[in-house]
C-alpha cells in the first residue's frame, strides 16, 4: 500500500513529461498541440505493445529473485530483458523515423487533417522516436527496482526528469518550436535510464552492462541496415496516398513486411542472442499450445 502512490507516480513519468510539452506548445503556432497529440499516440503503441507487457511479464520473476536474494540471476534476469526490449523496440523506433510520413499520411491525412498537419505530425514523430528506446529502457528499470520494493527511487528520478523536461522544452521550444519540445522529452527519458541505471548499481553492485550495450550496439547495426533498404525502397516505389486508402496501405504493408524480413534477416546473420532467444520461446509456445 505504501508503494502504490509513489510507483504510480514514478510510472506515469512519460505522461506528466508529455503535459508539460502540451502546456508549452499552447505558446506555438496552431497545430503545436494536435501535432505533439498524435505523435504520442503513434509512440505508446510499440511502447505499451514491447515495453510495457515485457515489464508487465517481468515483475513476478524479478520480485521472486530479489525476495531470495538471489542477486546473481536477478541481474542476468533484468540484463536478457532489456536486450529483449530493446531488440524488438529499436526496429520499431527505425520504421516509424523511416516511414514517418506515409504512416501519418494513412492513418490521419484525411477531413480536416491536413498536409501540413501531416508535416508537423511527423516531425514531432521523428523527435519523440529518438527516444522510443530510452522510454522502453525506463520501464524495465523501474520493474527492477519496484522488485525490491524501492518505489522512491524511480520517483525521484522521475521528478528529477520533470524538471530536466520542463528546462530543455522552455529552452528549445523558441528555436525549434514543437520539435524542440519533443526532443527535450526524449532527451529526458535518455536521461532518466541513465540515473536509473546508476542508481541500480549502486544498489546491487556491477550490472554487467557491457554484454548489453555491445548486444545493443549490434541491434543498432541491424537497424541501420533495414532503415537503408525501406528507405530505398520508399524511393522506388514512390508512396501516393492519394491513389486511394487501399493502395496506400498496401504500399505501406510492404515497407513495413520488407523492413522486418530485413532486420530478422540481419540478426540473423550476426548470431544475434535475443533472436535466438525469441525462437525458443515461439516453439514453447508452440508446443504449449
Amino acid at each position: 500500500a505504501r508503494m502504490t502512490i509513489p510507483a504510480a507516480l514514478g510510472t506515469a513519468a512519460f505522461q506528466l513529461n508529455f503535459l508539460i510539452g502540451t502546456l508549452l506548445a499552447s505558446y506555438l503556432e496552431p497545430g503545436s498541440i494536435s501535432s505533439l497529440f498524435f505523435a504520442d499516440r503513434l509512440i505508446q503503441f510499440p511502447l505499451g505493445l514491447f515495453a510495457v507487457s515485457g515489464a508487465t511479464a517481468l515483475m513476478p520473476g524479478l520480485s521472486r529473485l530479489a525476495a531470495r536474494s538471489e542477486w546473481a540471476q536477478f541481474k542476468t534476469t533484468f540484463q536478457e530483458a532489456l536486450r529483449l526490449v530493446w531488440f524488438v523496440t529499436l526496429p520499431a523506433l527505425t520504421g516509424l523515423v523511416v516511414l514517418r510520413v506515409p504512416i501519418v499520411q494513412v492513418l490521419l491525412e484525411r477531413g480536416a487533417f491536413s498536409s501540413d498537419s501531416t508535416r508537423l505530425t511527423s516531425e514531432a514523430l521523428l523527435c519523440y522516436g529518438t527516444g522510443l528506446w530510452a522510454y522502453a529502457g525506463v520501464r524495465i528499470l523501474q520493474t527492477a527496482f519496484y522488485a525490491r520494493n524501492d518505489a522512491r527511487t524511480p520517483l525521484k528520478v522521475a521528478g528529477l526528469g520533470l524538471f530536466i523536461n520542463l528546462v530543455l522544452g522552455a529552452g528549445l521550444m523558441h528555436p525549434l518550436g514543437h520539435k524542440g519540445i519533443a526532443l527535450a522529452t526524449a532527451g529526458t527519458a535518455v536521461i532518466s535510464l541513465l540515473s536509473l541505471m546508476m542508481a541500480l548499481r549502486r544498489q546491487i553492485g556491477s550490472l554487467g552492462g557491457r554484454p548489453v550495450w555491445v548486444a545493443f550496439i549490434q541491434t543498432v547495426c541491424c537497424c541501420a541496415v533495414m532503415g537503408g533498404v525501406v528507405n530505398r525502397l520508399l524511393h522506388w516505389m514512390p508512396f501516393d496516398h492519394r491513389s486511394g486508402l487501399a493502395v496506400a496501405g498496401l504500399q505501406l504493408g510492404a515497407c513495413i513486411l520488407a523492413g522486418v524480413a530485413v532486420y530478422l534477416t540481419m540478426a540473423w546473420l550476426c548470431r544475434s542472442r535475443e533472436l535466438r532467444t525469441f525462437v525458443r520461446i515461439a516453439r514453447f509456445r508452440g508446443l504449449d499450445q
